[in-house]
């Protein structure tokens, strides 16, 4: 058999080993080439009982797909396309009282809700989040935290534990 029938059969067998194990699998190639990852940002802050994301301390930040607005709190897709947002950040200061919630703003208006939590058991808790956003290129995006019983919470000073990672997926 040749080296390329071996390799499209042995692709073929690990992605529907994987779907039968119910594991999804992410193409990380854009048409053919790596995944463009246009922005990362490894500095998120905000605390209060209602607060917007400050995004800061950039690592890499592609112009050509994404800028920062309105005092860091806005993320301004330049490009139209898919966008995925890939975001991590430590939540502290939380009271088992309380129900937190998390959006997402597209030009101002609620375009998902991304998480929620009602009394949580620990003052301290991970959260992993994975968003696709459609743009037409002229879109602002903003993170919205806020309680529902008005108490004070923080999203973590630690660095190693938020992140935001935006790529570009693909043209629309």
């Amino acid at each position: 058999m040749p080296v390329r029938k071996g390799i499209g059969l042995m692709m073929v067998s690990f992605f529907v080993s994987a779907s039968a194990l119910g594991i999804s699998v992410y193409s990380a190639v854009n048409n053919g080439s790596e995944p463009n990852i246009v922005a990362v940002w490894e500095d998120i802050s905000g605390s209060g009982e209602n607060f917007y994301l400050i995004i800061s301390n950039n690592q890499i930040n592609n112009s050509d797909y994404c800028s920062l607005a309105d005092g860091n709190t806005s993320i301004i897709l330049t490009k139209s396309g898919c966008y995925r947002f890939t975001l991590k950040f430590t939540l502290g200061s939380l009271t088992s009282t309380d129900a937190y919630e998390f959006v997402a703003l597209k030009n101002g208006v609620t375009h998902e809700g991304l998480f929620y939590i009602d009394t949580p058991e620990y003052t301290f808790l991970s959260v992993n989040i994975i968003l696709f956003v459609l743009s037409d290129g002229d879109d602002a995006i903003k993170f919205r935290w806020y309680t529902h019983d008005y108490d004070t919470f923080a999203i973590s000073n630690n660095p190693a534990f938020n992140q935001i990672v935006l790529e570009f997926v693909e043209e629309i």
